[in-house]
């Protein structure tokens, strides 16, 4: 069997879907990067209010991503399969249960903003700022459930640039009125944080409005109809929970993870968070591509593996590690790269630059090995029905070794901030090697969408 396919149609079907998410990515990232930039000119608190209150919106974030991407594996095997009305009933069941997520979560927001922000820092001001940010930002938590659901099936179908043209438009329309909310223009008074929370609201209803438009009126591939939202399709469910829920899981362990990182570094100071979330800017402009690339492969090794193509889905497999390589090496210069002239965009203390330099050097070093990692992880082992499995790679090295050595890295030793990261993101080193190991023994491809 080739390590490299030579299959041009698969070159051109995973760049039809990469460079598409990608961009949706980039933008996606470059309202995060407008926030911190346009926050990080009010000071470390501002920064630090809006960085741990999105660490509540993230958490949720991420068990939704962890929903969509066990649906998005049953709906891409069954696309192979050419079942759309078993993708219908699976996106109807995604949908009901991500409403209700979502209006769990926006009832916490909303009731409880305080409370929550306590537990990531005991900074009086961080949390007071923090609290009024997420309390705006608990109006969009349904929305976002609603838009990231719908989107993630038509990705699994292949239609990538909708969800592209709509957030990109979200984009434009939140960099607008974050400028005039953030600092009072055109007549509007200036409310710093709580006009960048407002700002992102009504970019998120934006996306939700169009992606219920979208999913009833526009698209045709599936014929999706409301009627579906009454379905329970028992064995859609039993298929779901054979795989799928593992995804959830999964990912529910990696938010409660990460949560649980943002807490350590939130207890080294609000120098520290402000740091890491300027540095998350950059990490994320670096790590976009590899996104884009491992949901198409997600996507086309989920369609290879539901036509009952084993050996064209090892082979892409293979392929798509080599490129992860590649993507990893070029994201850790273009790094070093954006350093000095994304800093310099920011107004925060010496200590707070001196922190941002070190976790950027550190994330530089750690890069290849998180984009092999991702790669494996969330495209093609998932894509390929290896679920239950991926619980322990994902979540396992994160909780026993990352998190532990972490806390003792920064809150026991008081190491330097590139070293406690990169203590923090020690899972990432093992974690690539193992999957590594795991792609090739073939033993991730199973079909989950049989009974």
């Amino acid at each position: 069997m080739n390590l490299i396919t030579k299959d041009r149609q698969f070159y051109r079907d995973l760049l039809g879907i990469a460079v598409p998410v990608t961009l949706q990515g980039l933008v996606s990232m470059a309202v995060n990067m407008l926030d911190n930039i346009m926050l990080g000119s009010l000071g470390e608190i501002a920064i630090s209010a809006a960085a741990l209150a999105n660490q509540f919106f993230s958490f949720f974030m991420i068990l939704n991503f962890g929903l969509c991407g066990g649906y998005m594996v049953l709906m891409s095997q069954f696309w192979g399969k050419k079942d759309t009305e078993s993708i219908n009933r699976c996106l109807a069941q995604e949908q009901r249960i991500a409403l209700l997520m979502g209006l769990i979560f926006t009832i916490l927001a909303a009731c409880f903003p305080r409370q929550i922000l306590s537990i990531f820092t005991k900074e009086a001001a961080v949390i007071e700022a923090g609290a009024e940010y997420l309390r705006i930002l608990s109006i969009m938590f349904l929305a976002f459930a609603w838009q990231q659901n719908t989107f993630s099936a038509l990705r699994a179908i292949g239609n990538v640039r909708v969800p592209l043209v709509v957030m990109t438009t979200a984009f434009l329309i939140n960099l607008c009125f974050n400028y005039i909310l953030i600092f009072g223009k055109f007549g509007f008074p200036a409310l710093g944080v709580r006009g960048a929370a407002i700002a992102t609201v009504i970019a998120r209803l934006f996306e939700a409005v169009c992606a219920f438009i979208i999913i009833f009126f526009v698209e045709k591939d599936l014929n999706y109809k409301p009627r579906y939202l009454t379905f329970w399709d028992k064995g859609i469910f039993k298929r779901y929970l054979n795989g799928g829920l593992a995804v959830l899981g999964s990912d529910a362990l990696l938010a409660g993870g990460n949560t649980a990182l943002s807490i350590i570094m939130g207890h080294m100071g609000a120098e520290m968070v402000a740091a890491n979330s300027m540095a998350s800017v950059i990490m994320q402009m670096c790590t976009v591509f590899n996104q884009g690339f491992s949901q198409g492969g997600s996507i086309l090794t989920g369609h290879a593996v539901g036509a009952g193509h084993r050996d064209k889905a090892m082979s892409q497999g293979k392929t798509l590690l080599l490129l992860s390589f590649g993507v990893g090496l070029v994201g850790a210069v273009v790094v070093q790269i954006l350093k000095t002239p994304v800093l310099s965009l920011y107004n925060v203390s010496d200590l707070t630059y001196t922190y941002a330099v070190q976790i950027i050097n550190s994330i530089s070093c750690m890069l290849m090995f998180q984009t092999v990692g991702g790669l494996l992880s969330k495209g093609v082992l998932r894509g390929g029905g290896d679920t239950k499995f991926l619980i322990a790679a994902d979540a396992g090295f994160l909780w026993l070794l990352s998190i532990p050595l972490g806390a003792l890295a920064g809150l026991v030793f008081h190491w330097p901030a590139g070293l406690v990261y990169i203590c923090l993101r020690a899972d990432e080193f093992v974690k690539s090697i193992w999957l590594t190991f795991r792609l090739f023994s073939g033993k991730w491809i199973k079909d989950l969408t049989r009974a």
